[in-house]
């Protein structure tokens, strides 16, 4: 591609970048770049140390430099895929290709945020291209690439192949293999960073404590994931290989998908080799995440096929270009032209429809880690339960330093021993007793240090999103301070990115607690629009029906009002609180008849709380004929 679609398309990824750190595994690959650390297993080195060089650029906050890194390295893995089935004879299908490919919805999404996939990918490509001048370069880069991401591997046969038929059998001789393994050892020595930074660093992570060979291999081998394989039997693999099948059309859409047919039936035919090594990325890809991928890995998102879906563009080039002579050679020249744009349009209509445009909105991720940490006493231990609130407040603790003084403990870890060095020194040597949560609880309490946990339903919770464990609950003025400090919500979009979709509930209070905050603050305009949000996403809504019917009344709207409580009460028709408030909004509106059915109503199904009996007298006294009516 020219230098101007390539300034174009980096363009179009800036436009729609991520504004901060995302979810998954985002603010992990952060923290180690900010302090060069050790990411989660593999570790990570390479993108510690070329997302430390972005660091540096003056642009946003460090989460977007870091996704800004991944626009690049985008871009750039276009570029090669373009050059490399130009250098293959394909120049005619090698713009489509790696435009569909650039804007397919895993790598478009991935170009976006900061993750490894598109650095794997890059070097993934420069190592196919490299196997053109040398052996020995490729398989330096390939292990290079292993300090990024391990599936840089599933490029090895096809390197083999490709180079046996430029170089035929003796390409392979031993001597010949022997140094390729020596460059491949060389470029793989990047993982020494590993025990050194974990032995003489001051890093905040750590992770593995990879400073003997056990811990090591364990870190590079990732035995921690394998444990959590989804394909057990035949049924499993058959159900996961349709999924995989499916997902081609699912990136590059049904036209796409018959030009990926297309193309690998011309190399086939003409380019036995190619064919052979694409399919040897396109099977490994699979296989190997069969083996080794859990059930959201394979189903949920196909991020882990990145691999597989560039095999595939690259197939789909050769179709395009076959397609084309095919055409040129039985249409008119004029009716060739014309039908070149129609077909483009086939192919990336789709791909357009599906931009993930939410992400340049995406300020959710950011809020949740500020309203994790926003509510906690000075000093506290946060025990944090799942990946997306480990890696956003590890970001904003130790690259922001929001809330420094906070020590974010990962719940599932703490009994491992490189756990235990990231906790003050006063706390490292809390008993397990039956799990490490319940330990480091009463160690930390023994120890005078406030405990708070995000494990548990979020709808039960105090107040924010953590459980502030017995004696440490706030005053209700320091609650309400809280409630005064949250910041503007973000509403997040994008339904169906799994990473969103997960926390959907989590949004829905996040977006409550702002309407509440709105209510103290007297402000029921924005009261409304907070409301309004939680009930896109509230899996309980009971409390946010009733709350937005407060904020309407407050703004002098109570017919909108009272609407409002009449649909809360189709979800929950036995729900007191609305039943009350649906009859002072029925006095409100003049309609007493109707207030006092409803009053009878609300009377069944009063709790015992003495100060509901309280409200409800009053209602009822509101409904008796004034004396002047008599």
């Amino acid at each position: 591609m020219s230098a101007a679609r390539l300034l174009l398309l980096f363009a179009l990824y800036a436009a729609l970048l991520a504004p901060s750190i995302y979810l998954g595994d985002s603010g992990d690959m952060v923290v180690a770049a900010w302090h060069l650390d050790i990411a989660h297993p593999t570790g990570y080195p390479l993108y510690a140390l070329v997302g430390k060089l972005a660091t540096f650029l003056p642009l946003g906050d460090i989460a977007f430099r870091s996704n800004l890194l991944s626009a690049l390295c985008g871009v750039g893995t276009i570029a090669l895929l373009a050059g490399f089935l130009r250098s293959l004879g394909y120049g005619r299908g090698a713009g489509v290709a790696a435009l569909l490919f650039a804007l397919s919805p895993s790598f478009w999404h991935e170009a976006l945020i900061a993750r490894v996939y598109t650095l794997n990918l890059l070097v993934t490509l420069l190592a196919l291209r490299a196997t053109a001048t040398s052996l020995s370069l490729a398989f330096f880069l390939l292990g290079v690439g292993m300090g990024n991401h391990f599936m840089v591997v599933l490029a090895i046969p096809a390197i083999l192949l490709l180079h046996v038929a430029r170089e035929g059998w003796r390409g392979i001789a031993l001597r010949r293999l022997s140094l390729a393994a020596t460059f491949f050892l060389l470029g793989f020595s990047l993982y020494l960073y590993l025990p050194i930074r974990s032995h003489f660093g001051q890093i905040p992570q750590g992770r593995g404590n990879p400073e003997n060979w056990h811990a090591f291999l364990d870190v590079v081998l990732r035995r921690e994931y394998w444990q959590n394989a989804y394909v057990a039997d035949a049924q499993s693999f058959v159900r996961a290989a349709l999924d995989f099948i499916t997902g081609f059309g699912g990136e590059f859409g049904i036209f796409g998908a018959l030009l990926i047919v297309v193309g690998l039936g011309e190399a086939l035919l003409r380019r036995l080799p190619l064919a052979l090594a694409l399919l040897a990325l396109i099977g490994g890809n699979f296989l190997l995440m069969a083996d080794h991928g859990s059930a959201y890995d394979l189903f949920e998102t196909h991020r882990y096929y990145l691999t597989a879906w560039l095999s595939g563009s690259l197939l789909l080039g050769i179709g395009v270009q076959r397609v084309c002579h095919a055409a040129e050679t039985r249409l008119r020249p004029g009716f060739f032209r014309l039908l070149l744009p129609l077909l483009g349009m086939l192919l990336l209509l789709p791909q357009v429809l599906r931009a993930p445009l939410f992400l340049r909105e995406a300020f959710f991720p950011r809020d949740y880690g500020f309203d994790l940490l926003l509510p906690l006493p000075q000093e506290t231990v946060l025990i944090v339960e799942g990946d997306n609130e480990t890696t956003l407040c590890g970001y904003l603790v130790h690259v922001e330093r929001f809330r420094s003084d906070v020590t974010v403990a990962e719940g599932p870890y703490l009994d491992r021993a490189w756990h235990r060095r990231r906790l003050p020194p006063d706390l490292r040597g809390f008993s397990p007793l039956p799990d490490g949560r319940s330990g480091l609880y009463l160690h930390a309490r023994a120890h005078g240090y406030p405990v708070a946990t995000t494990k548990g339903d979020p709808a039960a919770l105090p107040f924010g999103f953590v459980h502030l464990l017995p004696g440490i609950r706030p005053s209700p003025s320091r609650e309400k301070g809280i409630y005064r400090n949250f910041r503007e919500v973000a509403i997040p979009a994008g339904q169906e990115d799994p990473l969103i979709a997960g926390v959907s509930d989590r949004f829905a209070l996040l977006a409550r607690r702002r309407g509440d905050a709105a209510l103290l603050a007297g402000d029921p305009v924005a009261a409304v629009h907070f409301y309004e949000a939680s009930l896109r996403f509230s899996p309980t809504r009971g409390r946010v029906w009733q709350n937005l019917a407060l904020a309407l009344s407050r703004l002098g709207a109570p017919t909108e009002a009272l609407r409002v409580v009449t649909r809360g009460l189709e979800e929950e028709p036995t729900n007191p609180e609305m039943l009350l408030a649906r009859v002072l909004l029925l006095i409100e509106v003049g309609q007493e008849d109707e207030a006092a059915a409803a009053l009878s109503k609300a009377e069944r199904y009063a709790p015992s709380d003495p100060d509901f009996l309280d409200r409800l007298e009053a209602a009822r006294a509101m409904l008796q004929p004034h004396p002047e009516r008599r």
